[in-house]
């Protein structure tokens, strides 16, 4: 076949340039990334016969399948992405692992586990600085702080803030995850401080928070730390109750907490430690 044949071959379409074996997987990964957006199971079991990659990015954003899927909301779809067994820690644009996404959006609290449990980063945290933790404390999933502390993650880490957990969901009078988190007080981090100088016991007692405060008390919070306006917890609750009046339930609990540690101090067996608390310190800033 002479040149002018075949340059005639190709003008009348008869013959086409086959596409390469990365159009074809890009294509396939396209696909899936499609599909985990509209919960297309099908769909996903296709592009991956067709050889996509269970962990491809979107090229604007670095989503994967998984963190498409779960952002979405598709349980189903994050099933099925589960079975392929993906890498759980690639980060999107924003810094955010899967979980984090998960979280952030209140999805579902099985799935957040599930990841916990399968390997998931967990102390990664996103551009805001936020942990797995710290959403999940924000947004109330308590079967996931459990699993998050059963997997030792480092509940101390400030996020967005200068926020602990224990301090979101104090805020957030997630009384529930406070409870769970005080059953190891030193791992909570339970008198940290914010950069206002804030615990989360003096966080409690300005909201008015009994349930929390309780929880404080009986996990033996320090009640005497003071805040960058010199204040400590009774003295946040007698000028709450200055002002508004009415149930003084929180003050008397403080109260009596103070007066059991005074009379403790005079017995030679108080329990307080009578430190300051550990705020927030910014890094310093660096020259280059």
């Amino acid at each position: 076949m002479g040149l002018k044949d075949l340059f005639n071959k190709f003008a009348s379409g008869a013959a086409t340039v086959q596409p390469g074996v990365n159009d074809n997987r890009e294509n396939a990964d396209q696909t899936l990334l499609r599909a985990a957006e509209f919960n297309k199971i099908p769909d996903m079991q296709a592009a991956l016969k067709d050889g996509a990659n269970i962990d491809a990015r979107a090229p604007n954003t670095g989503d994967t399948a998984l963190i498409i899927a779960v952002r979405e909301g598709h349980t189903a779809a994050a099933d099925f992405i589960l079975l392929q067994k993906p890498d759980l820690s690639p980060v999107n644009s924003f810094k955010q692992t899967a979980l984090h996404v998960l979280l952030r959006e209140a999805g579902e609290a099985a799935i957040a586990v599930r990841l916990v449990k399968s390997g998931a980063p967990l102390d990664g945290q996103d551009m805001h600085g936020n942990t797995p933790a710290l959403w999940a404390a924000r947004n109330g999933f308590p079967e996931v702080i459990e699993a998050l502390m059963e997997k030792k993650a480092d509940l101390t880490i400030r996020g967005q803030g200068e926020q602990t957990p224990l301090m979101q969901a104090t805020e957030t009078n997630r009384a529930n995850i406070v409870k769970i988190m005080l059953t190891d007080p030193a791992a909570a981090g339970m008198d940290l401080a914010d950069s206002n100088g804030m615990t989360g016991l003096m966080k409690a007692t300005l909201l008015g928070n009994k349930a929390i405060v309780t929880a404080f008390l009986a996990a033996d919070a320090n009640f005497e730390l003071k805040n960058n306006d010199g204040e400590k917890a009774i003295d946040i609750a007698r000028a709450d109750f200055s002002k508004r009046g009415g149930d003084r339930t929180i003050l008397d609990m403080l109260e009596a907490a103070s007066l059991k540690n005074a009379n403790a101090f005079h017995a030679g067996v108080a329990h307080t430690k009578l430190l300051k608390p550990v705020r927030f310190k910014p890094k310093p800033a660096t020259t280059v």
